[in-house]
């Protein structure tokens, strides 16, 4: 009898990659209750990212005493080159105004880093689910033509997230 020889195929084994996740924190004052807040962020999220098993700790980024403009922010712009550069994957901020308090700044920078594939979560008034981006893309507010939608959305979530606290 001849000998029959098949192919065994074997699929490539799926890899779970860990997210890289890092966090940012800003406070607008140097006042020591505020820099006692800051301190504060960056411990609790380093806590948060390391507990969690499926996230990789790419570190926290703060600044203080600082306004909400991106070019004098020493630690937003390095961890914004870090994105770049691929080593983070999620960044998550107390508020979404950390980023920038300049709506078409915020818009441009919130853009900038989907289009780089990171997701950035703002855990207030959003919660911890909601990737601030996709949020964005849900109720059209990716342009400047939807400056008054992102105004409106942000009054209204932080107006949610004041009466979710209270009950």
């Amino acid at each position: 009898m001849p000998r029959i020889i098949e192919q065994v195929r074997f699929s490539k084994p799926i890899v779970h990659r860990l997210t890289n996740v890092a966090a940012y924190a800003r406070v607008s004052s140097g006042k020591d209750e505020m820099i006692h807040s800051l301190a504060a962020q960056v411990d609790y999220y380093k806590d948060y990212i390391q507990s969690n098993p499926g996230w990789l700790f790419a570190g926290v980024y703060a600044d203080e005493a600082l306004t909400g403009t991106k070019s004098n922010r020493a630690d937003f712009l390095r961890m914004l080159d870090d994105c770049r550069s691929g080593k983070i994957d999620r960044v998550l901020t107390k508020s979404i105004s950390r980023f920038a308090r300049n709506t078409v700044t915020l818009l441009e920078t919130v853009r900038e880093l989907k289009g780089l594939g990171v997701d950035v979560y703002s855990t207030e008034p959003f919660g911890e689910n909601h990737p601030f981006n996709a949020i964005l893309d849900k109720y059209g507010c990716t342009s400047t033509l939807g400056l008054g939608s992102l105004t409106a959305l942000l009054t209204l979530a932080a107006a949610a997230f004041v009466i979710r606290k209270k009950k």
